[in-house]
């Protein structure tokens, strides 16, 4: 199957809560009044809501001592949840590299608490490689839980990483998208749950037998 058929296969996307019909008889005052209100609601949903930034590093729960995903945590941030959740492995899906502090200061935490590291560099903007997204479900199966799996902001990158681990244990991808909130903007990295929508196979299976191909006809793969 196409790539082009399985992406036709997604589902739509719902209108955006920003819409305003500010046309006929709407005054300019009820308009500043649903601005204010809609203000109020982004600035709830960017401190509260799946999916969205501030506390605690954007700290959530995906599966009770099993996984959990964030954005990225400073050293003693990081020390305190491992040591406060028996962390057991740090997925790192930003990329980096001992020239950044972020990551040298990470990975001496994991060497320290003695917490399993691995690192991937996937983009908001682009599928993961086919080699990335088999490693990743790999570490999924294989490294000791509970598994903490963040990007910068946990927003994007991090909410196709627990939407990918939902689909392994066998959820639908309608409740894996459950993992993107408002700020996803509906990131282009995300379509991988798109691209499973239909398929009978395990996830696992899909991952190494069919995904590569879709990835060689999209437009990630033709540029490689």
């Amino acid at each position: 199957m196409s790539l082009e058929t399985e992406l036709r296969k997604r589902p739509g996307r719902a209108p955006s809560p920003w819409a305003l019909d500010v046309g006929g008889s709407r005054s300019l005052s009820a308009v500043r009044k649903t601005s204010v209100l809609l203000s109020g609601f982004v600035l709830l949903s960017v401190l509260v809501l799946p999916g969205c930034v501030l506390a605690n590093a954007n700290l959530q729960e995906v599966a009770p001592a099993r996984l959990y995903r964030s954005g990225q945590m400073d050293a003693a941030t990081l020390q305190r949840n491992v040591e406060r959740l028996g962390i057991r492995t740090v997925i790192n899906l930003r990329g980096g590299g001992a020239r950044n502090r972020f990551w040298r200061e990470e990975v001496e935490v994991c060497r320290e608490l003695g917490v399993v590291h691995h690192d991937l560099h996937w983009r908001e903007s682009r599928l993961p490689a086919p080699t990335s997204l088999a490693a990743y479900v790999s570490w999924l199966r294989e490294a000791p839980e509970p598994i903490l799996v963040h990007c910068k902001a946990g927003v994007q990158r991090a909410a196709v990483g627990a939407a990918v681990f939902l689909l392994r244990e066998g959820w639908s991808p309608a409740v894996a998208r459950r993992q993107f909130g408002l700020l996803f903007l509906d990131a282009r990295v995300g379509d991988v749950v798109d691209l499973y929508e239909g398929s009978k196979l395990p996830f696992d299976r899909w991952v190494l037998e069919v995904y590569p191909g879709l990835y060689r006809q999209s437009p990630e793969g033709r540029t490689e």
